[in-house]
């Protein structure tokens, strides 16, 4: 199975994300073996971003920096949002008394290719009811990808279409997406 190693901490927990066909129930699972001394260069697609090749056109772990984990990566302006602790690794906070947020540098003609069976997954932990946008780019009617707060619930728009999700919960992660 391919995998990207996000962090490796030889005292501690490292996030690994595994490329997994499926997994239907409880009696799904996959086992990690580690300790091969022997392995000193890791595989390639660890690295190069194949691990994300099933379509996946933005992939961000918001750890320390905001890099595009695929292989054809995004640009990822990062509007002073700070390092903090995650539910799963390390995270970024956004202020919600400033104007802290991420902005994927998408060309406009970006949409019209990849508007079809688009996913957006984002955890998320806000500090109020009425926290700011964490993500997106606000353009035109049809150039437009944003998740935000309105009254009450987070807010999707993915190109001309906007879908209401789920109530805000403050001091809880959940799942915007």
């Amino acid at each position: 199975l391919s995998y990207e190693i996000e962090e490796w901490n030889t005292a501690g927990e490292s996030p690994v994300w595994v490329q997994v066909p499926a997994i239907s129930g409880p009696g799904d699972y996959i086992t990690a073996y580690w300790g091969q001394t022997n392995a000193t260069v890791p595989p390639s697609y660890t690295q190069d971003g194949s691990t994300w090749s099933e379509g996946y056109e933005l992939v961000l772990h918001l750890n320390s920096n905001v890099n595009d984990s695929v292989s054809s990566p995004l640009t990822v302006i990062d509007q002073d949002s700070d390092d903090a602790a995650g539910i799963v690794a390390r995270a970024r906070e956004f202020d919600s008394s400033t104007n802290n947020y991420l902005e994927p540098l998408i060309d406009a003609g970006w949409y019209g290719d990849h508007i079809t069976n688009l996913t957006i997954s984002v955890w998320g932990r806000p500090d109020s009811t009425t926290p700011r946008s964490p993500f997106g780019v606000l353009g035109g009617l049809f150039d437009s990808l944003y998740i935000k707060p309105s009254r009450g619930t987070w807010s999707y728009r993915v190109s001309d279409q906007t879908k209401l999700g789920s109530s805000i919960q403050p001091a809880q992660w959940q799942m915007l997406g």
